[in-house]
């Protein structure tokens, strides 16, 4: 059986749900090969938390120690940590790895790994959508890992212009192995869409409690908050101010664009409340609430008749990675450690 080494930058939720994810792979019967995993967090809380998983196999002390050597190295650390990172890292890098970049945003990534990446070495861009059972479940900390969370999910690949399609096809068994099914996105297309459904709902709720924080009823408002509070806000709490303030600065455009439309929006709303004029309301919220239903059920479903979407059981999915790019390095490694053919 093939030892595939792989090194995870960032231990928050969606890196240790790729260690613990493939743990999974390692335990089935019919697994192919091993993935050995190294990992690095500049957060100790995080550490401990996949080492007490069994996320990981070993603990890196710096970026550079957990790449070196590694087959695959998947990048989910805080955004405004990235940069660097691949300064750190890239040097490090042997010969034919595959950087997998779980980045929020992917335009600027792109552009940082270009200009570090060496050594015929290859950056793709991974963007999860998670399992639907999570959709509900926003808070971006290491205690929601799970090794479901791709389960029933979506990877959408993110490649450069200079992707090669061994790198890509990579790419999308490491997703199916994860559990994913897997759609193709340019990088610009890719962050005006975070934009609307990730960053926004940052933007919106950073405004709402600025504006509650810093009204004059703030003491008693502070007291009687719940749940609905919390969902709104969540990234003021498990998100660094560095990492916000770095997402908004790299997708400040897109974001304007879709919160001038939510803003005239929310202009129609406050018109009709203030005027108390539910005949307007009343239509208005029972239509959002169908559409939404229907929303949930094609998102929960995957039902989204999009030919593009690729099935996380492809045939030979098991073994595909040793069919690749790696699997020819691993090949040359030394064959003696393939499976028995009996």
């Amino acid at each position: 059986m093939a030892e595939v080494q792989v090194a995870i930058l960032g231990l928050g939720r969606v890196g240790t749900s790729v260690g613990l994810a493939l743990k999974r792979y390692n335990a089935r019967a019919q697994s192919k090969h091993t993935f050995i995993v190294t990992g690095f967090s500049t957060r100790p809380d995080d550490t401990k938390a996949a080492q007490k998983r069994s996320a990981v196999d070993s603990i890196a002390n710096h970026p550079a120690d957990a790449a070196r050597g590694k087959d695959i190295v998947v990048l989910a650390l805080p955004y405004a940590e990235v940069k660097a990172a691949y300064e750190y890292f890239a040097p490090d890098l042997r010969p034919g790895a595959v950087v997998l970049d779980f980045s929020p945003l992917k335009q600027e990534p792109i552009k940082w790994a270009d200009k570090q990446l060496k050594n015929d070495a290859h950056m793709i861009g991974m963007t999860p959508l998670f399992n639907p059972a999570v959709l509900f479940d926003p808070v971006d900390t290491a205690d929601r890992a799970s090794e479901a969370l791709f389960d029933e999910g979506l990877i959408l690949i993110t490649p450069s212009v200079t992707s090669i399609p061994e790198a890509i096809e990579l790419a999308a068994d490491f997703s199916h192995i994860l559990g994913s099914r897997t759609k193709f996105t340019d990088p610009a297309e890719h962050d005006v869409l975070m934009a609307a459904t990730e960053v926004l709902p940052d933007v919106l709720g950073l405004g709402y409690y600025l504006a509650l924080s810093r009204a004059t009823g703030w003491g008693d408002v502070q007291r009687n908050t719940n749940p609905t509070f919390g969902a709104l806000t969540h990234s003021l709490f498990d998100t660094h101010p560095d990492d916000l303030a770095a997402i908004l600065r790299d997708s400040g455009p897109d974001v304007v664009r879709v919160l001038d439309t939510v803003m005239a929006t929310l202009r129609d709303l406050r018109a009709a409340l203030a005027a108390r004029d539910h005949t307007t309301l009343e239509p208005v919220i029972a239509s959002a609430a169908e559409t939404y239903e229907q929303w949930y059920n094609r998102r929960y479903h995957w039902k989204f008749d999009d030919d593009a979407i690729k099935s996380a059981e492809p045939p030979g999915i098991m073994s595909a990675l040793l069919g690749g790019w790696v699997g020819n390095k691993l090949r040359n490694r030394g064959s003696s450690q393939d499976d028995d053919p009996s």
